[in-house]
């Protein structure tokens, strides 16, 4: 059964501990440890800081549900309506 719900997305970024004005971004490289570790970059060209994160990413998004979910079923499992005037002859 399909679902729906609105979402929300958050884009989450790590501020650099050294410098404190740029931002760590992932360097497009993993480490295919157990769990995966992604080396980082301060974007500050000023600050040669690198971290390596362990299971995650920066900047990544993330999402928040805003409403309820909506069920969604399809057309050809919906059961027809039955006449209600005449209970034992369904049309």
């Amino acid at each position: 059964m399909e679902t729906r719900r609105e979402v929300r997305s958050i884009q989450v970024e790590f501020k650099c501990p050294k410098c404190e004005h740029g931002f760590m971004i992932h360097t497009g490289l993993v480490l295919t440890s157990n769990p995966a570790q992604y080396p980082h970059k301060c974007s500050n060209p000023e600050c040669d800081h690198t971290e390596t994160f362990v299971g995650k990413k920066y900047p990544r998004l993330e999402y928040e549900f805003s409403t309820p979910v909506i069920e969604i079923r399809e057309i050809s499992k919906v059961k027809p309506l039955q006449n209600l005037s005449n209970p034992q002859n369904p049309t």
